[in-house]
């Protein structure tokens, strides 16, 4: 069987979700991916969520949906990999005033140190990228340099193909809405707003 491990860049899958499938942000990530894989060939030998945790954030309301699910996550067998958000001083181009603010910090390197690392380690035979971040590219390109022997597709979230991106990766799929809503955790434990309205069933 080949193996396949995917490496989800949590922030470019969520704002994908928030701007087109607001409703399809409580999604079981586990069945997304198996969703994406042929499972007469093929089988799944790790999960990684990417992202970090906005704990400076005004609302904690935020704070907590985003525990809620990372925590939901973790009963699927789901590997969460965390960077930080770093305090960052701005500078309103308009009125020249100053103030703070937080810039997330890790992720990218996070992701490509898992992916090249669990290719050397022979962690995977094919490794599959939810993301379309072209800041992604340096490590597939190092994967293919050092001669691993290994297949990078790409999945891209809702609106967030780039052919740059595509044509670095072997392969690549791209999530269409009507499986995000074929993959959502049961709706009674949702917070409010991130599952469909029965209506929209209709």
């Amino acid at each position: 069987m080949n193996r396949v491990a995917f490496f989800i860049d949590g922030f470019n899958l969520y704002h994908s979700l928030k701007d087109n499938a607001s409703d399809c942000r409580w999604l079981n990530l586990r069945k997304l991916c198996e969703h994406y894989i042929d499972s007469q060939k093929e089988v799944i030998v790790s999960i990684y969520y990417f992202s970090a945790i906005a704990t400076w954030h005004h609302d904690q309301t935020k704070v907590q949906r985003h525990n809620l699910y990372i925590s939901r996550l973790r009963q699927e067998n789901i590997t969460p990999i965390l960077g930080k958000f770093k305090e960052k001083d701005m500078t309103c181009w308009k009125c020249g005033q100053h103030y703070k603010s937080h810039e997330e910090k890790r992720t990218d390197v996070n992701i490509a140190l898992k992916m090249v690392s669990d290719a050397v380690l022979g962690k995977y035979d094919t490794a599959i990228l939810v993301s379309g971040d072209t800041d992604m590219i340096p490590a597939i390109e190092t994967i293919r340099d050092l001669s691993l022997h290994k297949r990078i597709g790409v999945l891209f979230p809702l609106k967030r193909f780039t052919n740059e991106l595509k044509e670095a990766a072997d392969f690549s799929m791209t999530i269409k809405k009507q499986v995000l809503l074929q993959c959502l955790f049961e709706t009674s434990t949702a917070p409010e707003g991130w599952v469909p309205s029965p209506q929209s069933h209709n």
